[in-house]
């Protein structure tokens, strides 16, 4: 494998793996009138390819939203951690799925795993971006930009894969 394609993996498993720290994250969808809704989801599965799933009722404005475009934005914050994900949403009923997402944090939100309103969410990102500035990355980080700061220049960017990545994924 060359030396392109071994970083584009690096960066693709980097990505999945700081998705996989979140318990929750932004979905942003567009409403039809041309303006976005962000709400905050629990995630209820990320899979090797960087699918993002989630749960939600039928009822949901989003599912219409979804189903008008399927455009869709993940976004993730925390700790010096920042992602994320654009691509496609989709509607799936799939209870065997369900069965198998179900979780405290899901039921938190809904009761009953039979609910026939309950539908999976399905994200297939096309694109997805992370800036890790948590652990020793922020030390790093912090050092080069109090060096950089007394020489007047702006803020560094991220050096590196392990901290910046902007992936293409399909």
């Amino acid at each position: 494998m060359n030396q392109r394609l071994q970083v584009e993996q690096r960066s693709m498993e980097k990505l999945i793996e700081l998705v996989r720290q979140f318990d929750t994250a932004m979905l942003v969808t567009e409403t039809g009138d041309e303006e976005f809704r962000a709400r905050p989801m629990v995630i209820a599965d990320v899979t090797n390819e960087g699918e993002v799933w989630f749960v939600a009722s039928l009822m949901s404005p989003k599912v219409d939203e979804i189903t008008q475009d399927p455009r869709a934005l993940v976004v993730l914050q925390s700790d010096g951690r920042y992602l994320s994900l654009s691509g496609t949403a989709s509607v799936r009923r799939d209870p065997e799925r369900l069965k198998k997402l179900w979780s405290e944090p899901v039921r938190t939100w809904f009761r009953d795993q039979n609910d026939p309103n309950l539908v999976l969410l399905r994200v297939q990102p096309t694109w997805g971006e992370y800036w890790d500035n948590s652990g020793p990355q922020a030390i790093r980080y912090a050092a080069r930009a109090a060096r950089e700061s007394d020489v007047g220049a702006p803020p560094p960017e991220p050096a590196d894969i392990e901290a910046h990545a902007k992936i293409r994924l399909e």
